[in-house]
């Protein structure tokens, strides 16, 4: 008789077990899905963030090679500026000497 009073109680006890464990799984998978959802959230962010990046590099590489293109510009024209004071000067001291040279005649 002790064994077959034993038996409903012993399923109870299992059925409760077995509950408790559903229920702690349940919350488990719940959690999971909560930490899967932030994860996600924080890749998209995380994507948006590096898209945003990778447009602002690539104007400020438009900007840099504008400002170099500049640079070498203003360059270019202080050489050839330079250039012709240069053949002015020559072109004046050979005016000059040959004038001079008349001058000796």
């Amino acid at each position: 008789m002790l064994v077959e009073n034993d038996v409903p109680n012993t399923r109870l006890a299992m059925q409760g077990t077995i509950t408790s464990l559903q229920s702690e799984f349940k919350r488990e998978i719940a959690q999971a899905r909560d930490e899967y959802d932030r994860l996600q959230s924080v890749v998209e962010d995380n994507k948006a963030k590096i898209a945003k990046a990778l447009t602002l590099a690539s104007k400020l590489k438009k900007v840099m090679d504008d400002t170099v293109k500049r640079v070498e510009d203003a360059y270019w024209i202080k050489i050839r500026e330079k250039e012709a004071d240069l053949i002015q000067t020559i072109i004046a001291e050979l005016g000059a000497g040959i004038i001079g040279l008349s001058d000796n005649e």
